[in-house]
C-alpha cells in the first residue's frame, strides 16, 4: 500500500542528512543497487556521518523489469538507467546500524551541485521535483 504524501514530506524534513553527492559508482543489479558517492554539499547533518568530502554508501530500490509494476509499498522504485546516467544526486539520508539509508527513498538527480538545496524540505509530495 502506498503511504500518504505527508509521510514522505516528514522524511525529507526529518532526515539526519540532506546533501548533494557526486556519484562514483553503482553496484548490484536485481532490485537494489548500492550507490557510492562523494559528499560535495551538506545542507543538514545532525548525525555527523556525512561530512563534506566523505565517501558514502547507501542502497536504492530499482525497478528491474519496466513491464512489471512493483508491488505497492512505501518504497519508491527508481529507474536503474536513470541512476546509472546520473552524475550528481541530492539525497535525504538517515543513520542506521550498518551505515546510511535513504529516508523513505528520497533522492533526485541534479544537473550540478548548487549552493542552495534543489529539494526544499517544505515541498509537498512523494518525492522532490528538481527545478534546476
Amino acid at each position: 500500500m502506498m503511504m500518504s504524501p505527508e509521510i514522505y514530506d516528514d522524511a525529507r524534513r526529518n532526515a539526519a542528512v540532506h546533501a548533494q553527492i557526486r556519484v562514483l559508482g553503482l553496484s548490484g543489479e536485481a532490485g537494489v543497487v548500492s550507490v557510492k558517492g562523494w559528499v560535495v554539499r551538506v545542507f543538514r547533518n545532525t548525525s555527523g556521518t556525512s561530512q563534506l568530502g566523505a565517501i558514502i554508501l547507501f542502497n536504492v530500490h530499482v525497478q528491474v523489469d519496466r513491464s512489471v509494476r512493483p508491488a505497492l509499498s512505501g518504497t519508491i522504485f527508481y529507474d536503474r538507467a536513470m541512476l546509472k546516467a546520473a552524475r550528481w544526486l541530492e539525497v535525504f539520508l538517515q543513520s542506521e546500524r550498518d551505515g546510511l539509508a535513504l529516508a523513505r527513498s528520497q533522492l533526485v538527480p541534479i544537473r550540478r551541485p548548487t549552493w542552495r538545496p534543489v529539494c526544499r524540505t517544505e515541498e509537498p509530495g512523494f518525492c522532490c521535483r528538481p527545478k534546476n
